[in-house]
């Protein structure tokens, strides 16, 4: 595979892969392609996995370079439909009994098909149109084999130099943690349900009903959505739709997701955005989902408000509280490096600016100062992508920025309004209350200890070697000056006390020696530190 397509410098002699190394003249080379496009074509020929594995390495925009991310974007999780045998014996498995017994009406040419499932179109008896999605019967035993040799793959790499900081095993563990949610479908109902919840009062939003007596592990059953594609802008004008009121409404809609509810759709493509006449959204595929707590919410929305503001200083403070630095950070650095980003990005033409590029950048900047950024902003910055993408689409005048600045200003002021800490302090209430009534006891306890000496406090300081070794110097040179006026006023002393005068000569003649091998001392002391 990787000789097939160019990739075989992946294995070289001195990696352990050289065995995957095979004659080149046995598979035609793919000269004409770029290697970030080889990439992508290698990955869909291996299958559901790896074309999963694309897709999530397309978030990392703070370690992949801008033309994979380009490249692996297009990665389309389409597949070969499956047999209706074999639709069908997936349902008996899971419902016990076919199709056709369940459902008034049933299908048998899927309506989609891709690497992990496919759907078809059915009727309830009451006669409600659903949308059926079935799995693929060898979708979770392929899944976990594929798992398991990407896991051999990572450890060799993660024993390198160049990547053992960047923690691949961990990373595999949380992208295999995700994949495995995906087959289950019952995760995917759940969060359709928590989505419809969410959005019960927006009539903006409509997200499909599911069918919980016809959904089980691999079988989803949901009410069907109408619609035409988003990105479908003949039939928008046709239907009068205005198409840059439409962009906004779905920034507005990834925003409150992720600001205001904390809970969003991690896959946001326009493949599943649906548009109906009175310009209302069907939303759909709920599978790939991420989470964001308040504290993080609030930080990210400190950090989108100070690149719009060219806040350099804040926009720091917020990356190393949202982050983890690995290694002292060179502040004074780092804001020369943010500031000329900012300005670069905040001063280039409408048509060129691009709010999902300069947030990469921001996550790329840090990583390359050792800053490690949670990975739900990495999600975050895919959706912000995805969601420019498709404003752009729909009008390519539209800049999410603008719609990002009044959406988050006003969640911002919402969050500190008298009513949103009421609620807050309503939530809080009992740890709050057990905190007041425990605070006088745990003060005494307090004081107690530090009375009794019990308490002890431990400070670490870094970069202190240099520092160190220079007192040390200092303290050895104060240390040999006192002890050398010591002798010299000792002996002086013992030259006034002595009353013969031959004893007076031998005793003066030592107390030279003793200054004049001080003197030589002293100058020796002086050199070393001047060379220092």
């Amino acid at each position: 595979m990787l000789s097939k397509y160019g990739l075989d410098f992946l294995a070289h002699s001195q990696s352990p892969l050289s065995i995957l190394a095979l004659p080149r003249k046995l598979f035609p080379r793919k000269h004409d392609l770029s290697q970030p496009e080889r990439v992508r074509l290698a990955l869909e020929e291996l299958g559901t996995t790896y074309i999963k594995l694309g897709q999530a390495i397309s978030t990392r925009t703070d370690l992949v370079p801008a033309e994979y991310i380009a490249e692996l974007s297009k990665l389309q999780d389409d597949a070969p439909p499956i047999p209706y045998e074999d639709v069908c014996a997936v349902i008996v498995h899971e419902m016990g009994c076919p199709p056709e017994r369940i459902f008034a009406s049933f299908d048998k040419e899927p309506l989609a098909a891709a690497s992990i499932g496919q759907v078809h179109r059915a009727t309830l008896d009451d006669g409600t149109k659903v949308a059926v999605k079935v799995q693929r019967p060898n979708a979770q035993a392929q899944v976990e084999k594929d798992l398991q040799v990407m896991s051999d793959f990572v450890k060799v790499l993660g024993g390198t130099a160049k990547l053992r900081d960047y923690d691949l095993e961990g990373w595999l563990e949380e992208f295999a943690f995700t994949l495995r949610n995906e087959l289950d479908y019952r995760r995917e109902g759940r969060n359709t349900d928590k989505f419809r919840f969410s959005f019960t009062d927006d009539p903006t939003l409509h997200v499909p009903r599911v069918f919980w007596e016809f959904t089980t592990h691999r079988v989803l059953t949901m009410e069907e959505v109408g619609g035409v594609k988003i990105t479908d802008t003949e039939a928008l004008d046709r239907q009068g739709i205005n198409r840059r009121r439409l962009a906004e409404e779905c920034a507005r809609i990834i925003l409150t997701e992720i600001f205001e509810h904390g809970f969003f759709h991690a896959d946001p493509h326009a493949g599943n955005f649906f548009v109906e006449c009175d310009g209302s959204i069907n939303l759909i595929d709920f599978g790939m989902v991420g989470t964001i707590d308040r504290p993080d919410r609030e930080s990210l929305m400190r950090i989108t408000l100070a690149m719009s503001n060219r806040d350099s200083e804040t926009l720091i403070d917020e990356l190393l509280t949202i982050g983890s630095a690995r290694k002292p950070v060179d502040r004074q650095q780092i804001k020369m490096q943010l500031d000329r980003l900012l300005e670069l990005n905040m001063e280039a033409p409408p048509e060129e600016f691009s709010m999902a590029q300069t947030f990469q950048d921001t996550l790329r900047m840090a990583a390359e100062h050792k800053i490690r950024i949670p990975s739900h902003m990495l999600f975050l910055a895919r959706a912000l992508a995805m969601a420019e993408g498709l404003g752009h689409v729909l009008d390519p005048h539209y800049r999410l920025i603008d719609t990002t600045r009044s959406q988050l200003t006003k969640f911002y002021k919402e969050s500190r309004s008298p009513s949103a800490l009421a609620k807050r302090a309503e939530e809080n209430y009992l740890d709050i209350g057990e905190m007041a009534l425990d605070l006088p006891k745990r003060t005494r306890r307090l004081f107690g200890q530090l009375e009794r000496g019990e308490i002890q406090f431990t400070a670490r300081l870094g970069d202190t070697g240099e520092l160190l070794e220079h007192f040390h110097r200092a303290v050895n040179r104060l240390s040999v000056s006192v002890l050398m006026a010591g002798v010299i006023a000792g002996l002086s002393v013992l030259t006034l006390s002595v009353s013969d005068r031959f004893a007076r000569l031998w005793v003066n003649v030592f107390l030279a020696a003793v200054i004049g091998g001080g003197l030589v001392l002293l100058a020796g002391f002086w050199r070393s530190r001047k060379a220092d």
